[in-house]
């Protein structure tokens, strides 16, 4: 106990020697200090004052240390943290800037990552989610081709299968529903009985199938509805239950609703109801070929597999399993399965392998931008760290000199910086919380951002918490290293407003980063406008413009064939008289609308021995069509209504076709056949017309144009049918007029995808539009950070260089020699910038290669025009200070410390 008391003094001894010893240097400062000022021109009670001001920082600094020096480890941090409030609070400027740029980067991060992570990675609301795995019918030898199964296919799996404890299948389905007398169409999606079973779902009220419920076709007309369908349509009542509604004029009941947030497996859809696949008939009456249902045909894949593992099974195990399937399958029936294999996955993997490779890429490339943004956000206050580190070399000197070791001063820096981090994570998630409500009112085709789960929860803060923590780290390391190494009789000495060449240095190369950074992103944002503007301003092959489109489904309205002819005719007589409109046809399909149609063509009457079958997209098209979209006819004839069901059959083709399948010929009078049938009529051709887009012009378009093939419209039954009106008056009120004109011939019809030719020709851009739009947006966010880091800087080294400049203009220099002297020194460093960013763009917009059209990754024109927009804006964060330094006063300036 005594050798502890005797510890204890000797440390209290050697504390007030320090603190005496400090004191003496102290003086002796202030003393030389205020000299300095008297000699510098300042009279000596305003020195005094000066010094005064001064010291009483440095007392503020030693009372700090005699609280903190000697403490616990958690006293100390809880010390350093109030400490760092303490620091901040007395700089608003610079910490509104630091903590707004990190809100920014860190923001950026956060609101991608919440729109990938409900696209890509969020778990499903089910029960147990590790536990499922979905099944995907693989091309033998092609890792990346997927498609879906037949109901005979899950016939088959579901009675073979021991790894699963069950096996459920599902797809989407449209239909008309009557609800007091109006009629609309909404999505839903057709179940095996055991979907919610597997799922391990309970309904929020009510019941889920029974097993009965799914056999026996058409015996059981029940339905499950969606909780966001039941509030919007029902106002959530609970009186639902029981109640039937009209689909597809059939009669259903409801039996349950599903409970909140649960949307199908379908990641960006939101079905309105579920019902069992024995309802197949009255839920997909057009679910037929030559008038025979398509519901048993083995080739016929329509249907996904989700299963449900058995305890102690694994993924590897269901796989094994599902490929020995398909074997078995191939082997008895060769021809629909010969080639394919199965492949069992995680259900999150089978998400992403579900959506093209257009959105994961074009996911990556956002995360990767706003990366480099997050990079560019903490180079910046990195920059301003170190700037602020040789204003507080007197504190860092004191400490030094009370006893404070490298480590704990290394500790408050970084303590500080990680509270500057928090506040940007902070404010992060308040513009993310913003940037996310805009994204959800956001509807582009095929997703209804309403389904996806795009809040803020646990997930997004903890990866914001994460996210400003290691940024903290990466803009807090250097700075702290370089502001903790200080000498404490130098930095008593020094002047306070001194840097260091080193972290002059690490400034300017913080500096040259960022310039770098910013301008690999604007040359990739330019090659992605570029791109845009090439695809929007692409020759289609026809004329989209003043064209509107309008849709019907009869099949759901249980129309027959000869009723269906006669509704098409009758409509587009009614049409063609009406005010404004100068010409309209029918199709199977809109061009440019994605909806796929492909035949297997054999040309010259015939399948040769051993010879392939040529695919080829094709449309069924009514007289008119052509001369609706401008589309030239360059050999032959268009169809006429002479083209109808006991007619010859006929086809018009594109000329690459006519080229691949007759070349050196006249393909007028040619045959073929399709589907290679027997029984099939062949065709001839009695048109060609010139190559358009007229399918999903956004796929494929750096490759060869694949065949295309026109069939008359009225030759083959349509159940579901689109009118092309070419008008003269804007779309609204032709709209209004054609939707009149439909309803006349049936009231009840829906009529839906109203819109015209060229806004579906710009929505199929949507990836385009989306990466065009955010990466410049980005790109332009980092050129701003950028020009306020060139302008810190500049500034601060005009702040540096005072004395020199009132020498220099006391001695005669003209404002533009100070004017070039300080931008010099901005503008070479934006000259390094710019040749480290070029090279690097040079390398990674390679990375975008497959994101590009009409543009090279290396497009000079783009590097150009982004390298002078950077040298732009560098050179005038560059001017303004430089002007400012011009308004020094010489005496002034010659009297500055």
């Amino acid at each position: 106990m005594l050798r502890n008391l005797a510890d204890g003094l000797r440390t209290l001894l050697r504390k007030e020697q320090a603190e005496r010893e400090m004191d003496e240097e102290l003086r002796g400062y202030l003393e030389t200090s205020i000299e300095e000022r008297v000699r510098s021109g300042l009279s000596p009670e305003e020195a005094r004052r000066a010094a005064r001001v001064e010291m009483g920082s440095v007392d503020a600094v030693k009372e700090e240390i005699r609280s903190v020096g000697w403490e616990s480890t958690l006293e100390t941090l809880w010390q350093d943290i109030r400490y760092g409030l303490r620091i901040l609070r007395k700089s608003p400027g610079f910490t509104c800037v630091a903590v707004l740029t990190l809100a920014l980067g860190i923001g950026a991060n956060t609101t991608m990552f919440s729109l990938a992570d409900a696209l890509l990675f969020r778990p499903f609301p089910v029960a147990e989610p590790s536990g499922l795995v979905a099944l995907m019918r693989q091309k033998v030898g092609q890792a990346d081709y997927y498609s879906s199964f037949s109901y005979p296919d899950y016939q088959d799996f579901r009675g073979q299968t021991k790894v699963l404890s069950g096996l459920a299948a599902y797809s989407s389905v449209t239909v008309s529903i009557t609800i007091n007398g109006e009629a609309s169409r909404i999505n839903g999606e057709i179940v095996s009985g055991n979907y919610f079973a597997v799922l391990g779902i309970s309904p929020a009220l009510g019941r889920a199938f029974l097993p009965e419920e799914d056999r026996g076709e058409g015996v059981h007309p029940v339905i499950v509805l969606s909780a966001d369908f039941w509030r919007r349509r029902f106002n959530a009542d609970r009186a639902i239950l029981g109640r039937s509604l009209t689909l597809n004029g059939h009669n259903f009941s409801v039996i349950g609703v599903a409970p909140a947030g649960f949307h199908g497996l379908y990641v960006g859809t939101s079905p309105a109801f579920w019902a069992p696949l024995a309802l197949h008939d009255e839920l997909m009456p057009s679910f037929t070929f030559e008038g025979k249902s398509l519901f048993y045909a083995r080739g016929c894949d329509w249907l996904d597999f989700v299963g449900r593992l058995q305890p102690g099974q694994a993924a590897g195990e269901a796989r094994a399993e599902a490929k020995t399937l398909a074997m078995r399958e191939a082997a008895s029936y060769p021809e629909a399965r010969k080639g394919w294999t199965v492949d069992v996955s995680a259900l999150g993997q089978a998400r992403l392998a579900a959506w093209n490779a257009g959105t994961t890429k074009l996911m990556a490339l956002l995360m990767g931008v706003v990366g480099l943004v997050l990079l560019i956000a903490c180079s910046n206050v990195a920059s301003l760290l170190l700037a602020r580190a040789s204003a507080r070399r007197m504190e860092m000197g004191i400490r030094t000199g009370l006893g404070a070791y490298r480590g704990r001063l290394i500790r408050q820096l970084l303590t500080e910086s990680v509270m500057l981090s928090l506040l940007g994570g902070a404010g992060a998630v308040v513009l993310a919380a913003l940037s996310i409500r805009l994204l959800a009112s956001f509807q582009p085709p095929g997703i209804d951002m309403a389904a996806l789960d795009l809040g803020v929860d646990w997930r997004i803060l903890s990866f914001t918490f994460a996210l400003a923590v290691f940024t903290a780290v990466v803009f807090g390391v250097m700075p702290a290293l370089q502001a903790s190494k200080v000498d404490p009789a130098e930095a008593l000495k020094g002047s306070a407003r001194t840097m260091g060449p080193q972290k002059a240095r690490l400034r300017c190369a913080l500096v040259v980063s960022q310039i770098a950074l910013s301008l690999v992103l604007l040359v990739g944002s330019g090659l992605l406008i570029r791109t845009l503007r090439n695809l929007l301003g692409m020759d289609l092959g026809f004329d989209p413009d003043n064209v509107l489109l309008m849709s019907v489904d009869l099949g759901l309205e249980s129309y027959s064939e000869t009723r269906s002819r006669v509704f098409y005719q009758q409509t587009l007589e009614r049409v063609r008289q009406s005010p404004g409109v100068r010409s309209a046809a029918w199709a199977a399909t809109a061009p440019l609308s994605g909806l796929h149609i492909a035949f297997d063509v054999f040309p010259d009457n015939g399948k040769p021995e051993g010879a392939k079958p040529v695919n080829a997209d094709g449309n069924w098209v009514s007289p008119g069509f052509f001369s609706s979209l401008g589309i030239p006819i360059v050999a032959g004839r268009d169809f006429t209504s002479q083209d109808r069901e006991s007619a010859p059959r006929v086809a018009v083709i594109s000329e690459s076709t006519a080229r691949r399948f007759w070349p050196n010929q006249n393909p007028l009078g040619q045959h073929f056949r399709m589907h290679a049938r027997g029984n099939q009529p062949s065709l001839e051709v009695v048109g060609v017309v010139k190559d358009g887009r007229y399918y999903c012009s956004w796929c494929n378009l750096q490759t060869n144009q694949r065949p295309f093939v026109f069939l008359p419209f009225n030759q083959t039954f349509q159940s579901q049918g689109t009118l092309l009106v070419k008008g003269q008056t804007d779309r609204g009120s032709l709209a209004a007029s054609i939707r009149r004109e439909v309803q006349a011939m049936d009231p009840t019809l829906p009529v839906f995808d109203i819109e015209t030719l060229q806004q579906q020709f710009r929505d199929g851009y949507l990836l385009e539009r989306v990466g065009a739009v955010f990466v410049g947006g980005f790109g332009a966010l980092a050129l701003a950070l950028t020009a306020v880091g060139l302008f810190g800087l500049i500034s601060f080294s005009v702040g540096q260089r005072t004395h020199e400049i009132g020498v220099r203009m006391a001695l005669g220099a003209e404002r533009h020699n100070v004017i070039g002297l300080v931008a010099r020194e901005g503008l070479a460093l934006t000259g390094i910038g710019v040749a480290a960013g070029l090279v690097g763009a040079t390398v990674l917009t390679r990375l975008i290669r497959s994101l590009l059209y009409g543009v090279r990754p290396n497009d000079p024109l783009t590097l150009i025009l982004a390298t002078l927009a950077l040298a732009g804006v560098a050179f005038l964060a560059c001017y303004v200070p430089a002007r400012r330094a011009t308004k020094v006063d010489p005496m002034v300036a010659l009297r500055y410390e």
